[in-house]
């Protein structure tokens, strides 16, 4: 019997723990506070349409340590990338063209702080098929932070995202 009572005691806090180990999230900050759970070990990209050339561009960011991470920038016009004015070589990306950011790894932010324009067409593109248009955050600036829920939370965030 005392088997079974140590058994359940581990069971229940291997549970427990597994329930409470953090899965990272995006928080996003306009009028409201949005959350947007990611995949472990993922990322997401931000979309818009670069106003001076009036193209698309892509920002690549993977969530590491409760920071964003930004790999890489596409767009299939190279003026839009060399806005950014790093150093390097602009590469072909498919049909797309991109470069990487400088530094080793890419660059860190803590925070996205971005200003939406009307024109914008401005999203964060969480995963396959769940973007979030900024324009209707209900706010001219859209903050946007990593962080991190208990399993528990996560999944219900996402199971509610879909």
């Amino acid at each position: 019997m005392r088997r079974r009572h140590w058994a359940l005691l581990i069971t229940i806090l291997v549970g427990g723990a597994a329930l409470a180990a953090p899965l990272p999230v995006l928080e996003v900050d306009g009028a409201e506070r949005r959350v947007y759970p990611l995949d472990p070990g993922g990322g997401f990209v931000y979309e818009y349409r670069q106003s001076i050339y009036d193209v698309p561009v892509e920002e690549r960011f993977v969530v590491e340590g409760g920071r964003l991470r930004l790999l890489r920038v596409r767009s299939p016009h190279p003026a839009a990338l060399e806005y950014f004015r790093w150093p390097g070589q602009v590469q072909s990306d498919g049909p797309w063209l991109s470069i990487d950011p400088p530094g080793p790894g890419g660059v860190v932010e803590e925070e996205l702080v971005i200003r939406v324009a009307a024109a914008g067409q401005q999203r964060l593109r969480i995963r396959s098929g769940l973007a979030a248009p900024l324009d209707r955050m209900g706010a001219e600036v859209v903050r946007v932070r990593a962080s991190a829920r208990p399993l528990a939370i996560w999944a219900t965030l996402r199971l509610g995202s879909r």
